[in-house]
């Protein structure tokens, strides 16, 4: 192979690595552009989900916040409804010793009465 040869490949060689290496060059630069829009995008994107899930949080504690007011005014009404039903159930028992009592006292007056009956009969046992 002759020198002039060689040089010519010498130039092919050099002129092509230059050519390559201005079009990584333009590569290079591409990606980055891209990879900053991209990163750009998903912060973005970023942003919006903790707003969206600031929001979701948000809405799920008014939620729960209606959960544990209805559940402390169910505990309350059935607080209330006890205390009624315990004061409905003493008073029933009053009215029933009074009831018992009061027929005992008609019992009682009956038996005495028919006492006196048989005796003003003779017919005690």
């Amino acid at each position: 192979m002759d020198t002039d040869s060689l040089a010519q490949i010498r130039q092919i060689v050099t002129e092509a690595s230059q050519g390559l290496r201005e079009e990584m060059g333009g590569l290079r630069t591409e990606l980055r552009q891209e990879m900053a829009a991209m990163t750009a995008t998903l912060r973005e994107d970023i942003a919006d989900a903790k707003r969206h899930s600031g929001i979701l949080v948000e809405d799920l504690h008014h939620k729960l916040d209606l959960v544990i007011e209805g559940q402390q005014f169910q505990r309350q009404q059935l607080v209330d409804i006890r205390s009624e039903i315990h004061l409905e159930s003493r008073d029933t028992r009053a009215m029933l010793q009074l009831s018992y009592h009061q027929l005992q006292e008609r019992v009682e007056s009956l038996e005495r009465r028919l006492q006196t009956v048989e005796q003003h009969l003779g017919l005690s046992t």
